[in-house]
């Protein structure tokens, strides 16, 4: 894979909403899937096993604050990941998803994301997906998408951009 995945959203932006991270089901379509490396790299960082659900996601707690479910490694009194700088793949591209459209893959973006709402017909917007798509056409990470087929999901209300 080719190095980090530049970001969009302004990091402030994200630390004021209260959508990300955050799931109305505990078994929600949109809770972090993990690559099969990530697994691995849990284990080494010490994370709990039990993190992690047989379909490869995230397991959430219960957060009756807000009356939701949040991801176990985010800290909602902070609005922040416990392992920012070491989340995973799927959490790096995000609002940005990839989506099953027939037997192929889509970019495509959560459209509940308030910065997506905002901003999808924005140049600098389609400039990024334009970088993404690029991204994703990388040799290893396509290999790596073969290898790992649960980071492809049926989003509803996803916008979608392109095949990749």
């Amino acid at each position: 894979m080719k190095g980090p995945i530049k970001q969009l959203i302004p990091q402030g932006v994200c630390l004021k909403c209260k959508g990300c991270c955050r799931f109305s089901q505990e078994d929600s379509v949109w809770l972090p899937t993990l690559l099969n490396q990530e697994i691995a790299e849990f284990e080494k960082l010490g994370l709990a096993p039990g993190l992690i659900s047989a379909n490869k996601k995230i397991r959430v707690a219960s957060f009756p604050k807000e009356k939701t479910f949040i991801c176990s490694l985010f800290n909602p009194e902070g609005n922040i990941c416990k392992i920012y700088e070491q989340r995973p793949f799927e959490c790096r591209l995000y609002p940005f998803i990839l989506k099953r459209r027939g037997a192929g893959t889509c970019l495509a973006a959560d459209e509940n994301c308030p910065f997506v709402a905002a901003h999808k017909e924005d140049a600098a917007f389609k400039e990024y997906a334009s970088y993404l798509i690029n991204f994703l056409q990388d040799p290893g990470l396509k290999d790596l998408l073969k290898e790992n087929p649960q980071m492809v999901g049926d989003y509803p209300q996803a916008l979608e951009l392109s095949l990749i």
